[in-house]
């Protein structure tokens, strides 16, 4: 995993409210993200989308590459 990389978090505000909803720390959350190399899922549905799952269960949407 680089040392040097930037995540890019859609709707800040409301994944903060859910975060404070669920007693979920910032620095837990953020530490979530950088702790250990995330593992990759590979759909198997229609979408074809894959997603990230850091080692505490956090999940991640990929961006769209390849055109579907």
């Amino acid at each position: 995993m680089p040392s040097h990389f930037k995540v890019k978090e859609y709707c800040p505000l409301v994944f903060r409210n859910l975060r404070e909803r669920f007693s979920v720390d910032d620095v837990d959350y953020r530490e979530s993200l950088t702790r250990s190399q995330p593992i990759r899922i590979e759909s198997s549905g229609k979408s074809g989308h894959n997603s990230t799952k850091a080692m505490t269960n956090f999940y991640y949407k990929e961006p769209d590459i390849g055109g579907n």
